[in-house]
């Protein structure tokens, strides 16, 4: 019913039930679920979708999916794909037809072969799926394509599915191992981060694995490759965090009291680069007023907006003389004793009595 192959970090799960074109019941559902957390657990970095003989999967077995019970099995299935810390790869090897389509949907990456056809025919057989399946499809494929599929009932092939993005890449099911193979190279964790956040993960979670991702070997085996010009080997584990314990000492009280006290922890520093937090300036122009011509950060809030466009009008500012601000009372511009005064036109010079001509006299 479900075979499970590994090789290297890449798992292989494959529908085995030719007969029915690899149609989706309670037992495989149940069964393909288990298997993907099993590989996970074990330490599968990617998985690999596919279905055995010419069919991906037909859709859901009309023998039996009238159940409540079948239901819980099959979204469980579907919705465990997308909270899985790995991605999953969908090798569309034929038709995907209803369950076989939001099986598509639920992996993060799809490649489709020259036979591959996507299609939810539930108008035609008066089903329904879920929101879930409708709002993916309008995400992966746009709003057209999810009405032509959902309202239409139509089918696509595979070059329409890619050309709306329903599917990444065409090729078989080699090519897809082949892609598998180079994303589980790939930072285990920044990748789990990323689906996270691409799948709609709660706020909480994704400052957890934002957090995880920063404090793991892996910032430091991509730093240490980049200087040694080699390839990173990831690894995907966490660096051991520092205990920030103060030392242990005694004190003359202590002694008194028949021993030193127990060691307190220390808190680690609460600066912005130990949070995970970036300065950032009050405005873009912070870094260029700071300690220039004796501005500091106070005046920068009297800036007049006319100042607050180009950058040389900023040098220019920094480097004209200071200007009263509004509502006090300007400095005295009396003349100083070493300045020299403002001559009117009346007061003009007369040239010296050498460099009058002989002969100008008056007459």
């Amino acid at each position: 019913m479900l075979a499970t192959t590994r090789d290297g970090a890449v798992s292989l799960l494959t529908l085995r039930r030719p007969d029915r074109r690899n149609a989706l019941n309670l037992e495989l559902c149940r069964a393909l679920d288990a298997a993907a957390r099993a590989e996970v657990e074990a330490g599968a970095r990617v998985l690999v979708l596919t279905g055995e003989g010419t069919s991906f999967c037909s859709g859901a077995d009309l023998g039996g999916v009238y159940g409540a019970e079948f239901l819980d099995a099959l979204y469980g299935m579907l919705h465990g794909l997308t909270r899985l810390p790995v991605p999953v790869v969908a090798a569309v090897n034929g038709p995907a037809i209803g369950a076989g389509t939001q099986l598509a949907l639920a992996s993060d990456l799809r490649v489709a072969d020259a036979t591959a056809t996507f299609g939810v025919p539930t108008a035609r057989n008066g089903m329904a799926v879920d929101a879930w399946t409708m709002r993916t499809l309008q995400t992966v494929a746009g709003g057209g394509m999810a009405r032509r599929l959902m309202l239409a009932a139509e089918t696509v092939d595979r070059d329409e599915a890619l050309r709306c993005g329903l599917a990444d890449r065409s090729g078989t099911l080699d090519d897809a191992l082949a892609w598998a193979a180079e994303i589980a190279t790939l930072a285990p964790l920044t990748l789990a981060h990323n689906k996270l956040v691409l799948n709609g993960g709660s706020d909480a979670d994704v400052d957890r694995t934002f957090a995880a991702c920063w404090a793991s070997e892996d910032v430091r085996e991509a730093a240490a490759a980049r200087t040694e010009k080699r390839a990173p080997v990831f690894r995907g584990s966490e660096a051991p965090r520092p205990s920030f314990v103060a030392p242990r000492t005694e004190s003359d009280d202590d002694r008194g009291r028949g021993g030193a006290r127990p060691t307190l922890p220390v808190e680690p520093p609460r600066t912005p680069r130990a949070l995970g937090q970036k300065w950032r300036p009050r405005h873009r122009h912070a870094a260029v007023l700071r300690g220039r011509n004796g501005r500091s950060l106070r005046e920068m809030r009297r800036v007049p907006t006319e100042f607050l466009q180009p950058a040389r009008r900023w040098r220019h500012f920094c480097t004209s003389p200071r200007r009263p601000a509004r509502g006090r009372r300007s400095r005295s511009t009396a003349a100083s004793p070493t300045s020299r005064p403002r001559r009117s036109p009346a007061q003009a010079p007369t040239p010296p009595a050498a460099a009058v001509r002989p002969g100008a006299g008056t007459a």
